[in-house]
């Protein structure tokens, strides 16, 4: 005979996963039965303790939350009954109180020559022992010498999420490097990623034919099974948006017209998958159309592409698309806080609980880019960097995230990977300085420099950049692996503070 569950109170606030916050947050459960007030109690480690009734389901830490102190804070819902009786006692709840930005200045260190060496350290790498293609390609992630034996590990790429930052980087690096012979390395390398993206697609059949690969497996070894990998038999629909952003800016480096064909097919295939509420599914089965996985916040990051695409050619032809993606976002995400969906190596998780700011950073960008056009662009976007900053940036040190005594600031990237990771800093950096040019606000600026410095602070004597921090108290990295399309997004975002005033 199964036992009944016990009586408990249910969070049902989007911030009911949290692990920490730098301003107060608020609260609210699911009403129990019987209960006509609720008793909230507090404790932290540093002494921070308190009492409050409400006869509502929720409860806002913002009057008590001067006499809390950072660290971890305990907390309990006990519902009582109209004559002031408990109807049960709940466990604990709990979250940790952490640094805010301190608002210091600092000098920037020397960005070019960081990006430098971390180009430097992509070109030299290995060609890839199972194809013979550039490295960087085809495996994720470095692993350490010692670790790796041969046919020892699966070799699995996200072409959809790295190509593209690759492609950038290698762009932007030519921007800035006029010695001939890193040059003529630089345009081989984006004639071989050309012809990599332009192969590595889906088959040409179903929904979706032909687009671009979300996960590739390089290599499995022998007897070791697939079922792993998160998206086996899917593509998700905001990545292949990133692509056809690479293959726009491909085309425009070197005219092809069979990058500019690929482009337009993206967009009519993505067009199509679009709902009628302006949304997008988040990963499909290409050939079959079937939704394995329905939500995604990536909107406004698919009409970033569309934006682009139309600018390519002069064709207004999906300004609705773009339209409704954006009034999408604005009356979702950007008020539900369900900003989720974004890593191709995670499987489903329930609503909220493995939150994220990838594409939050991407709608800071689009909405101080049409503030002029978008009622309340600016106001939003700066609520959303300042909900990034509550939940993912690491502004000191702290007793979570495991991260939390890397070089600050840095950014997190999601409650299931809570780790401050240059790839997101540099994302932050992009967003900061467009609220930095829609506002005039020097704070952003000021944070933008600290961040490239974080990242330069991490990096290794080799050109590596640290994907996973620094622990500022040993002076050495939590884990030894980085991810090279992470290093190349962080190195493309240092070149390009270079350029700024």
């Amino acid at each position: 005979m199964t036992e009944p569950a016990s009586p408990r109170v249910t969070l049902d606030s989007w911030n009911r996963a949290a692990i920490r916050f730098i301003d107060p947050p608020s609260f609210t459960w699911t009403p129990v039965p019987g209960a006509a007030r609720y008793r909230v109690s507090w404790s932290s480690a540093g002494n921070g303790a308190g009492t409050r009734e409400t006869g509502d389901p929720r409860f806002d830490f913002d009057p008590v939350w001067t006499g809390i102190p950072e660290g971890k804070v305990e907390w309990t819902v006990e519902p009582r009954g109209a004559d002031g009786t408990p109807l049960f006692h709940p466990g604990p709840f709990s979250f940790h109180r952490v640094p805010d930005f301190d608002g210091r200045e600092e000098r920037p260190l020397d960005w070019k020559g960081a990006a430098r060496r971390t180009l430097d350290h992509l070109l030299a790498l290995p060609p890839c022992q199972h194809t013979g293609e550039p490295r960087y390609i085809t495996h994720s992630w470095h692993v350490p010498p010692g670790v790796e034996e041969p046919g020892a590990l699966s070799v699995v790429a996200y072409p959809a999420l790295h190509y593209p930052s690759f492609v950038s980087f290698f762009l932007e690096a030519l921007r800035h490097e006029r010695d001939d012979g890193i040059r003529r390395r630089l345009e081989n390398e984006l004639a071989t990623l050309r012809e990599t993206i332009l192969r590595d697609r889906t088959a040409d059949i179903g929904v979706a034919p032909r687009m671009p690969l979300t996960t590739r497996v390089v290599y499995l070894p022998p007897g070791k099974d697939d079922a792993w990998i998160a998206e086996k038999g899917t593509i998700t629909t905001f990545r292949a948006a990133r692509m056809g952003e690479a293959i726009l800016a491909l085309h425009a480096y070197r005219p092809d017209q069979r990058l500019l064909d690929y482009a337009a097919h993206i967009a009519q295939v993505l067009s199509g998958l679009q709902r009628d509420d302006g949304s997008w599914p988040y990963r499909i089965r290409p050939d079959t159309g079937e939704v394995t996985e329905p939500y995604t916040s990536g909107g406004i990051t698919t009409a970033v592409f569309f934006e682009t695409f139309m600018e390519t050619t002069g064709r207004d032809t999906y300004r609705r698309t773009v339209e409704q993606a954006a009034r999408w976002t604005i009356e979702n995400p950007c008020r539900t806080n369900r900003w989720e969906c974004a890593f191709e190596d995670v499987s489903p998780f329930p609503p909220y609980d493995n939150l994220q700011n990838f594409d939050t950073l991407d709608a800071i960008r689009h909405l101080c880019r049409h503030r002029r056009t978008i009622p309340d662009a600016v106001p939003i976007a700066r609520r959303l960097n300042r909900w990034i900053e509550d939940q993912f940036v690491v502004f000191g040190p702290a007793e979570v995230p495991p991260g939390a005594h890397a070089h600050p600031p840095s950014v997190m990237e999601q409650y299931f990977c809570y780790w401050a990771m240059e790839v997101h800093t540099a994302h932050w950096i992009q967003a900061l300085l467009a609220l930095h040019e829609a506002t005039g606000e020097a704070s952003h600026r000021t944070k933008a420099v600290r961040a490239a410095n974080a990242i330069v602070r991490g990096q290794d004597p080799d050109g590596r950049l640290s994907t996973w921090g620094i622990d500022t108290r040993k002076g050495k990295r939590y884990m030894q692996s980085d991810w090279y399309g992470c290093n190349a997004v962080a190195a493309e975002v240092l070149y390009r503070m270079t350029d700024r005033p």
